[in-house]
């Protein structure tokens, strides 16, 4: 309901592994992929602003790797 676009699959591995561990920190990878007409430095800048990361940036400004 709240992220109608995400797979649950991850969600749920992460609160599982989560009441495993709660001290642990978890780590993912996120893969983003645009269209072309996206300004990758605009969507870049968003990406740091939002995840604290920068994101790698492959296939012309159109696959995002955080």
């Amino acid at each position: 309901m709240i992220l109608p676009k995400v797979d649950p699959n991850p969600i749920d591995d992460l609160l599982s592994r989560q009441q495993e561990d709660p001290y642990t920190e978890q780590m993912y990878t996120v893969e983003v992929f645009t269209k072309e007409e996206i300004d990758k430095e605009v969507a870049r800048r968003h990406i740091f602003g939002t995840t604290g990361m920068m994101p790698d940036i492959y296939d012309q400004g159109t696959h995002f790797v955080i």
